[in-house]
């Protein structure tokens, strides 16, 4: 059995990979999903957006897939017992893709007509610009660049080129905080940079109206702006493009998770960015409220260390409330003596001024993975964490500054299979939680065995919310399929 996935430097390259050249997983289904976000579309309303990481390389290529929410949703069924479908194949929900490079990370979304979604690729220290029309269809195909390769179907023109290992986390930061008239795209990086006897998370800013500019414009693929010179060579000038920074943070930690919040430290905006943190660097993770001075580079307003606060070793990403005043960080602490022995739990931090602070700790689970907020209209917030290890959605009511486990959601159902009763994993190694916009339904990304699970949470009581079904192929990582034993 392939072992449970780390979030933090688990996507690793395989030497046994199968190479499989021009293919890419199977058009219709997720293979090892690592992000899912929903998003809301003129014509489409809710879409979900999954990104697949090809995380055992049996093809060439990941992918990222749009699904109807709708669809998804009559696909569960009423939740009276566990409803499977074993394929998208004869389903209406499915509606686009795009192959991209493999070992794909967080997602961003910039809004528009059409909108534009960000991929990170740990594999190739890249992020992929993809296009998001009104009714959900991806696309790569809006520039003169040089022609797609068989493997992909973005062209160079759709890659930004981080020079730097591991970009993992995303976020779209929209003008005027920015200072970029059409926003900028910030990217972090999972690794560090060594800078003397210090290890530094990078965070790199890309102007997106320069990048999507030159991109359009742009037919010599030698030129591409995010592409290195030639050894011994200087790129023309004319290849170089204007909006490209960075920030360092001395932390000893990489990047594991961002969010812009545009009402964060009385209306200014702040990037709150969460260290990884490293197991043997201590104050390595840390919290980091960033904004932008007037010529668009981010940098540090305020640096809160969780490991010598919160006794934390490692972070599982962040979620910040819609008026920022509240960032609830995914965290791990090591238990007992041996690096073998973790629990996880959250950090609560107060936002709400630039000066941030820690509120409280919350200890919940082996292994979470990242968390999601749902606020919902009676000012109720709840926080979902996946397990990785337990294979469990732990729900905490965070309202106040002192979380409560108020629930959870088991990843074991009954099904009937050749007329026998078997235990079928419902939740395996979740990584991620995504809701539909009147957050009465969560979609999980089943990393392990490459399903999209759909929760029940129309309940007011969280104690009630349920799993109700697994969608996607019948296959574990081994390719077999689930039958009595």
């Amino acid at each position: 059995m392939i072992r449970r996935l780390l979030l933090i430097g688990a996507l690793c390259v395989s030497a046994c990979a199968q190479e499989v050249p021009g293919v890419a997983p199977p058009e219709r289904e997720v293979y090892f999903p690592i992000g899912a976000e929903v998003v809301n579309l003129p014509g489409a309303g809710d879409v979900l957006v999954v990104v697949s990481s090809n995380f055992d390389q049996r093809y060439n290529a990941g992918h990222v897939s749009t699904y109807s929410v709708a669809s998804l949703i009559a696909m569960a069924g009423t939740g009276d017992t566990t409803t499977f479908v074993d394929s998208f194949e004869d389903s209406d929900a499915f509606i686009s893709r795009v192959r991209i490079e493999q070992f794909g990370g967080d997602i961003a979304y910039r809004p528009g007509s059409p909108g534009r979604i960000f991929v990170a690729s740990r594999g190739r220290n890249l992020v992929t610009m993809i296009g998001i029309g009104d009714d959900g269809t991806l696309f790569c195909d809006d520039s003169p660049s040089a022609p797609r390769t068989a493997a992909f179907d973005c062209t160079v023109a759709h890659e930004i080129r981080t020079f730097d290992d591991d970009p993992f986390a995303v976020a779209f930061v929209p003008s005027p905080a920015s200072r970029n008239a059409e926003g900028t795209l910030a990217v972090g990086h999972v690794s560090v940079r060594s800078v003397g006897i210090r290890t530094n998370a990078v965070v790199k800013t890309i102007d997106f109206a320069a990048f999507d500019a030159r991109r359009q414009t742009q037919v010599d693929p030698d030129c591409h702006p995010y592409e290195p010179a030639e050894e011994g060579e200087e790129k023309p000038t004319e290849c170089v493009l204007a909006g490209f920074s960075e920030a360092e943070f001395i932390n000893n930690g990489g990047v594991a998770g961002m969010q812009w919040s545009s009402t964060a430290a009385g209306g200014e905006g702040r990037l709150m960015v969460a260290s990884a943190g490293a197991l043997a660097n201590a104050n390595s993770l840390t919290l980091i409220s960033g904004a932008f001075d007037s010529e668009g580079v981010l940098f540090a307003d305020d640096v809160l260390s969780l490991d010598l606060q919160a006794s934390a070793v490692q972070s599982r990403g962040l979620r910040v409330t819609a008026d920022g005043t509240r960032t609830y960080v995914g965290v791990r602490f090591q238990e007992g003596q041996t690096v073998t022995q973790f629990n996880s739990g959250v950090a609560v931090v107060d936002t709400s001024s630039v000066a941030i602070r820690l509120l409280s700790v919350f200890e919940v689970g082996e292994e979470g993975s990242r968390p999601s907020l749902l606020e919902r209209a009676d000012g109720v917030r709840l926080l979902y964490i996946p397990d990785l290890h337990l294979d469990r959605v732990f729900i905490l009511d965070v309202t106040r500054d002192a979380p409560n486990l108020v629930g959870s959601v088991a990843g074991l159902a009954n099904r009937t299979i050749d007329g026998q009763v078997i235990q079928a994993e419902t939740l395996a190694s979740p990584t991620q939680i995504a809701f539909d916009s009147a957050g009465e339904y969560g979609f999980v990304t089943n990393f392990l065995n490459s399903t999209i699970a759909v929760l029940d949470l129309r309940d007011p009581d969280p104690r009630q919310h349920k799993l109700i079904a697994r969608l996607g192929r019948n296959i574990d990582p081994e390719g077999d399929m689930e039958k009595p034993e």
